[in-house]
């Protein structure tokens, strides 16, 4: 709890559907390096970080689990219902193979007979029968969920049957109409799918788990009457009764942590609001640009930012903006007379620049996916492209590579991505476009374009990760691989 209350600044706001992750960890800190039955010394500690959505948008959209038929997560008899070090390490192979075919997630069955259903990747497995039946599986290897037994109480208290027993795959998947993974962090995730071998079991529906979860969350937030004593009050995440001198600031014994404030992106205006120069981007394009004219739009964009950095790296920027939009005209072209249309991929979408520059060089039924991972950026960036009137080519998806892999495969139709632009966090380029190799996303036939080039603002590259793109690029054979 005083983990908690010391931190209590970084709760995120009430709605926003993030949370307090609390982890608390043991380990032997005493003087040995063999093994040895009892440590002599051991030291305990907490650790509290606010945290999203585990499996991002996938709580709503759903999500696609592969059965996983040459690992095992948990062997009999071992630590596999223990959160000990380790225990979520055998899944990151099997779950990194699963993302490279397209799925989001694995599916265990047990270790000895590959025949029950043991857990998702990080999750428990929880079903709604076709008969209204709550199950879930009952092993001595899997990692009991709080939130699991939470969902099974709440089940019981509508007059479900709640069954805890194991569940053999073949013969009852077929009777479950609502598959969903549950955990602390992932709360309730629909499932969509789960594939084992060549068969795909489909699950269209998600209302009663849907219904369990709002139930659930309702509780926590403190909407609901919290009739079992689950929840636990600390202490108030904003204490108004202060003035605004008090608290005095935090002091972060962290090195390297510097806050939004300090990075220039965000201005605090007060309590209430945040106010940052995107959001004075989007004011000065929305009340100086054209409606429907995306020319106007990239002019005031230029003006907006050459105003503010007095000019720096506007020539380097201008001669990027048209390299650019000379490889996407050339990537048209080749398809012209083609059946399928053209698609393109932007790999950090910030306020939307490149997306136009992108759009409008394409033809009807063209087709470009940006992926941002900061909210605010995306949300600026959908309004300026829709002020643009380009709405109906460009998707802006929040997320990274790694967590939207299944949306971005499926949005490419599963087919090698025209043209790509790497204009995110450089220390990701090599290992993104590395996954996105390996899910064929990216092929010899794909044009690719970097950018290493600092702006007014940036922090110099270091030179490992440098040598690590430039070694990258020089050994691909992309129909284009080249640093603007």
């Amino acid at each position: 709890m005083e983990a908690v209350q010391r931190n209590k600044e970084f709760v995120p706001p009430y709605g926003n559907n993030a949370s307090m992750y609390v982890r608390p960890l043991l380990f032997a800190s005493g003087q040995m390096l063999g093994l040895a039955p009892l440590a002599s010394e051991y030291t305990f500690f907490v650790t509290v970080l606010p945290a999203g959505g585990y499996f991002g948008k996938g709580s709503e959209v759903g999500v696609k689990a592969l059965v996983s038929t040459n690992h095992d997560r948990a062997a009999p008899k071992g630590l596999g219902a223990v959160k000990a070090a380790g225990n979520y390490a055998a899944d990151l192979s099997p779950v990194h193979g699963a993302h490279a075919q397209g799925y989001n997630t694995t599916l265990y069955l047990d270790a000895k007979e590959r025949k029950y259903v043991e857990e998702f990747s990080v999750c428990n497995f929880v079903g709604i029968t076709k008969d209204g039946r709550y199950i879930t599986p009952k092993s001595d290897t899997i990692l009991q969920s709080t939130t699991n037994i939470m969902l099974q109480q709440l089940a019981r208290d509508r007059g479900m049957i709640v069954e805890e027993r194991p569940i053999d795959f073949q013969a009852e998947i077929s009777n479950f109409k609502e598959i969903g993974m549950c955990g602390t962090a992932a709360v309730v995730v629909k499932v969509n799918s789960i594939r084992h071998g060549d068969t795909v079991y489909d699950f269209d529906d998600f209302d009663t788990m849907a219904s369990l979860r709002s139930e659930l969350t309702s509780i926590q937030c403190g909407e609901l009457e919290d009739k079992h004593g689950w929840m636990k009050e600390i202490c108030d995440a904003v204490d108004t009764s202060f003035s605004e001198e008090y608290p005095p600031p935090a002091v972060s014994l962290a090195p390297g942590m510097v806050t939004a404030e300090a990075k220039g992106t965000v201005q605090k205006m007060g309590s209430e609001a945040m106010h940052g120069l995107e959001r004075s981007l989007l004011e000065h394009v929305v009340s100086t640009a054209q409606p429907g004219n995306p020319d106007s739009v990239i002019a005031a964009m230029d003006a907006f930012w050459n105003k503010t950095f007095q000019a720096q790296g506007a020539q380097k920027w201008n001669v990027r903006g048209q390299k650019i939009e000379e490889k996407v005209q050339e990537s048209v072209q080749l398809k012209a007379g083609s059946a399928h249309p053209v698609r393109c991929l932007e790999m950090g979408t910030y306020c939307g620049y490149s997306a136009l520059r992108i759009a409008r060089n394409l033809p009807e039924g063209g087709k470009l996916l940006s992926v941002e991972k900061d909210e605010l950026f995306a949300a600026i960036a959908t309004k300026i492209i829709e002020f643009a009137g380009l709405d109906s080519k460009v998707k802006i998806w929040m997320g990274t590579v790694h967590s939207e892999l299944v949306n971005i495969t499926d949005r490419m139709e599963r087919q090698p991505a025209d043209f790509v632009l790497v204009d995110h966090s450089k220390e990701r380029y090599v290992p993104d476009l590395k996954l996105l190799e390996d899910c064929g996303v990216i092929d010899k036939s794909t044009t690719v374009v970097g950018d290493v080039e600092v702006y007014p603002g940036d922090e110099r590259l270091p030179k490992a990760i440098q040598q690590e793109i430039s070694e990258y690029f020089s050994d691909r054979e992309f129909a284009l691989a080249s640093m603007v």
